[in-house]
């Protein structure tokens, strides 16, 4: 009941919010609607994965379940918004490869690995 009062109130705050942003700063609820499409068709896929991937493991335990689940979500939702480049996707990896590059070139004084 709660994950389908959130989407309610989140299809609200789209819907309300949307009309007063499209007036003040000409950003089209069309617009908007296809900037956030491919992060929802994204999470759509992967709720719906998940959810039989969950079906396949129970058998195993909840803990078990949950673990791969929370995994499973994770990785697939990165590959699919990586496969499909979102902008939002995107503008992240933008501003986290910097970091990640110059962790690797740390590595060795961190960890003692050598890149």
């Amino acid at each position: 009941g709660l994950i389908y009062g959130q989407i309610a109130v989140q299809l609200i705050n789209f819907l309300y919010l949307g009309h007063y942003l499209s007036k003040l700063t000409g950003y089209s609820r069309k617009r908007q609607l296809s900037d956030v499409w491919p992060s929802f068709l994204a999470s759509g896929v992967m709720a719906t994965a998940i959810w039989l991937w969950g079906k396949f493991v129970s058998p195993f335990g909840l803990s078990i379940t949950l673990i791969a689940q929370i995994i499973g979500g994770v990785f697939l939702y990165i590959l699919l918004v990586k496969v499909w480049k979102t902008p939002g996707a995107v503008h992240i990896e933008e501003l986290v490869k910097p970091s990640l590059v110059a962790f690797r070139q740390n590595a060795y004084r961190y960890f003692g690995v050598r890149p």
